[in-house]
């Protein structure tokens, strides 16, 4: 148990070095410095051959995993980031709706790892997972929004955004159907009914605009009396006493239209 102790925490501690000190430019050198540590360990006598083999081994793996994704990965993704042209795309999974469209993870065609979300029409939102998509794009990177550093897109594996210009596109088949999809099909949830409803065109605006800018709350009425409820909840505003409440509740009828 110690021995898988010493090498999670040496892993998870490269990890964090890879991540968050060291420059990219040093993963691969620093790793083999530690990997280097880890055979000379072999020279070590006895308990202390094994602690710095583990420490070492794991450091070196962490940062050798960690040089070689980004390598193989997000680097040619990047590469890509500011050039505009046509892009080949298959999609990974349905389309969702977006204020101007919709937008959907893809995998990029002559990029083997790594995935792209790409922005475009409403068409998308007609198409399944294994379909491919041909338009004109502009890239951008996806960990940089404007002058802001963002993960929300890095730490899903993505490292490159697609932005559709004009409408056209073609769309193609592509693998659409295939067993490999199934999990995406499968993921996706029905209505009530056993169907999936189609998505308006247009959006009715409902916000309460009473409320204040960051308020959710939606249109609506309240139907019902102050002072007619007898739990007598202590944080409730809509009694202002119990004497009040008692003598409402004594004038309701369950016959009238009206709560008194």
């Amino acid at each position: 148990m110690r021995k898988l102790a010493a090498f999670t925490v040496s892993f998870a501690l490269g990890i964090c070095l890879a991540q968050y000190l060291l420059p990219e430019r040093l993963l691969l050198p620093v790793a083999a410095v530690f990997f280097a540590a880890a055979c000379l360990a072999l020279l070590l006598p006895g308990l202390w051959r094994k602690r710095v083999l583990l420490v070492g081994t794991g450091l070196a793996l962490a940062l050798g995993w960690n040089w070689l994704y980004s390598y193989a990965v997000r680097a040619p993704l990047a590469a890509l980031s500011g050039s505009e042209g046509t892009a080949s795309m298959t999609l990974l999974e349905y389309a969702v709706p977006t204020d101007y469209g919709a937008k959907v993870t893809v995998k990029l065609e002559g990029v083997p790892l790594g995935k792209v979300v790409c922005y475009g029409g409403a068409d998308l939102l007609d198409l399944e997972p294994g379909q491919t998509v041909a338009a004109q794009v502009k890239f951008q990177d996806s960990a940089r929004l404007r002058e802001d550093t963002i993960t929300n897109f890095t730490a899903q594996g993505v490292f490159l955004l697609a932005y559709q210009r004009g409408d056209e596109a073609v769309y193609g088949e592509g693998s659409a159907g295939s067993p490999r999809w199934w999990p995406a099909h499968a993921a996706r949830e029905p209505d009530l009914f056993g169907t999936f409803p189609a998505l308006p065109d247009k959006r009715k605006e409902l916000k309460d605009k009473g409320q204040r800018k960051a308020c959710g709350c939606m249109i609506s009425k309240d139907i019902g009396r102050y002072n007619t409820c007898s739990h007598f909840c202590v944080y409730c505003y809509a009694n202002t006493s119990r004497e009040c409440v008692q003598k409402n509740v004594a004038q309701c009828s369950g016959n009238s239209e009206n709560l008194i």
